[in-house]
């Protein structure tokens, strides 16, 4: 394959597949309005299931969730169905390859190109991201992410500490196995945590201030 054709396919096709704005475009086309002008004004599944209900926020937190795994797999496909080889990249390479491809997708969904470089905050994203690059500490983040939510009724605060579990898992996981850590990929996973408090100050400031709002998905669990 042309290097520049395959420089622009790991470059600008997942950055565009981030851009698809779930969230914008389902409570516009079905809805007659903008999402971010409701609720949290977040272009995110979180503020569909609020103020739009169940359908409208499951299928933005599908869609969401799947070009985030298209966009992670992105190199992988590449490597399979283009080149037809297998064994180009070692598992660290390709590694590094669908987290720089996923985390292109993020960046799209929280600055998409279609929508005026306004979009979400990228969980959902992050999540498809993971479920491609390493499906158990995507695992692993979910469950942070949930047993984060029981306790904090926050969702910035769960996804804060999903999205921060992953570089520890890679020090964790390499010290079980008796290897050496690919400090690469913590950093790439320190920068998705920098990203995400990023996306999130506004909570952040909300959560200082005590205004931030306390989830209540768990409240009938609770109440038993």
């Amino acid at each position: 394959m042309n290097p520049i054709l395959l420089s622009i396919v790991l470059l600008v096709l997942p950055y565009l597949l981030g851009s698809i704005a779930t969230a914008i475009w389902v409570s516009r086309g079905l809805y007659g309005v903008d999402i971010r002008t409701q609720g949290s004004k977040n272009a995110g599944s979180t503020n569909m299931f609020r103020i739009l209900g169940f359908k409208a926020g499951i299928l933005t937190q599908v869609v969401d969730i799947g070009k985030g795994t298209l966009a992670a797999a992105l190199p992988w496909l590449v490597q399979v169905i283009w080149l037809g080889q297998t064994h180009i990249f070692s598992d660290w390479d390709m590694e590094m390859q669908k987290l720089a491809c996923g985390l292109l997708a993020v960046i799209g969904h929280i600055y998409p190109v279609f929508e005026g470089f306004k979009g979400g905050k990228g969980i959902n994203t992050l999540l498809g991201m993971m479920l491609a690059v390493n499906p158990i500490a995507a695992g692993i983040c979910l469950l942070v992410w949930v047993v984060a939510l029981w306790f904090s009724r926050y969702v910035a605060v769960a996804s804060i500490l999903a999205v921060g579990s992953y570089p520890l898992y890679i020090l964790i996981a390499s010290w079980y196995r008796g290897m050496e850590a690919n400090w690469s990929l913590v950093v790439l996973g320190l920068g998705m945590l920098a990203l995400v408090v990023f996306t999130h100050r506004s909570n952040i400031q909300r959560l200082m201030s005590g205004t931030e709002d306390r989830n209540k998905w768990f409240d009938k669990l609770r109440k038993g």
